[in-house]
């Protein structure tokens, strides 16, 4: 057992539950206790990460939820000490370890090219919105005391969307997101509008950045 992980799964839920706290989405998942949290030893290791792919699977393949989202989130006991470059390094080193433990075809509701605004990550089978938090992140929302990866159903935003909520739920969080910090993340898209891996470790990327990550190319 990590000895850590008890005091990262209250500070994780306290941290969530602060009223200021901008994601809605996030607030509410945690308020209904539809997430799953694990602890894992280390942001970039090999063992953490194929185990991380393992965990995603099984809770790919869980029973959806009668209402609301659900979220798997991955806390890690470090690095502590990453700036945001590192961070992000660290986080797309994780994704590729965790591609590669997966045998699974990627979800074929979404590209395996991180460069296509249809892009979406995939592990078992599944694709997932990745959002990066670390204690270095120079947004508050995305600022927490350990590295913790969050992972949410790419199909749950697809519903919101075919419900006509995204838009609302967009204009909430954003609204939030000012009222914390005085301005609106300036990484974070539309969803659908670019590619979403631009987004994942949080980092403000400039327009000619390039995603690190390139799938086998038999993922699809």
């Amino acid at each position: 057992a990590l000895e850590w992980a008890a005091d990262a799964r209250r500070a994780f839920r306290a941290w969530i539950e602060e009223n200021g706290y901008p994601c809605v989405m996030a607030k509410s998942v945690v308020r209904r206790e539809q997430y799953r949290l694990r602890a894992y030893r280390q942001l970039g290791d090999e063992a953490s990460a194929r185990r991380l792919a393992h965990d995603l699977t099984a809770f790919g393949q869980a029973p959806e939820p009668d209402r609301g989202f659900r979220s798997f989130i991955a806390v890690f006991g470090g690095p502590l000490d990453l700036d945001e470059r590192g961070f992000e390094r660290a986080l797309w080193d994780t994704l590729r370890l965790v591609h590669r433990a997966d045998s699974e075809p990627w979800d074929p509701a979404v590209s395996s090219d991180p460069a296509s605004s249809e892009f979406s990550f995939s592990v078992g089978g599944q694709a997932f919105y990745v959002v990066g938090m670390h204690p270095g992140a120079s947004r508050a929302a995305r600022r927490f005391e350990r590295p913790l990866v969050v992972f949410n159903l790419h199909a749950q935003f697809e519903a919101l969307r075919e419900e006509g909520r995204y838009e609302k739920v967009r204009d909430l969080i954003r609204d939030r997101d000012r009222a914390l910090q005085g301005s609106v993340n300036p990484a974070v898209k539309d969803f659908g509008t670019q590619s979403e891996a631009r987004q994942y470790a949080g980092r403000d990327v400039p327009a000619a950045w390039r995603c690190p990550f390139h799938p086998d190319p038999d993922a699809d």
